[in-house]
């Protein structure tokens, strides 16, 4: 692709590159969110601009919460938990100030890594 992305993830395999560079690396969400905003504006040939990059670097989609309501699929919802779901499953990811959805998402993580820690993961 001719793409250079650094978003303080792993950028090489250790085993194979010889030289340290670090051992503490983010996971690859915002690199893939850089990615997917660079290939959206290099569609059809486009050459990038300078001006263009405020637009990729500020994008406020979040591949985890995408990743994460993706799981949320094959969820049965039982009660008033149906609308919160549907809310989450049409949602594009954007987090958003305003948004109820972003809100619902943040809310249903943090809630679930706090069940997860007091229960143990099994």
């Amino acid at each position: 692709e001719g793409i250079l992305i650094s978003a303080n993830h792993k950028v090489v395999d250790g085993r194979y590159y010889p030289h340290y560079l670090g051992r503490t690396w983010k996971s690859g969400y915002r690199a893939q969110a850089i990615r997917h905003e660079l290939s959206r504006l290099l569609e059809g040939g486009q050459k990038l601009r300078p001006q263009q990059m405020p637009e990729v670097l500020m994008n406020v989609r979040s591949w985890a919460a995408v990743a994460f309501v993706e799981e949320l699929r094959s969820v049965q919802p039982e009660g008033d938990t149906a609308d919160a779901l549907a809310l989450l499953l049409s949602w594009d990811g954007q987090l958003r100030l305003d948004s109820v959805p972003a809100a619902l998402y943040q809310l249903t993580h943090s809630q679930l890594v706090e069940v997860l820690l007091e229960r143990g993961c099994q």
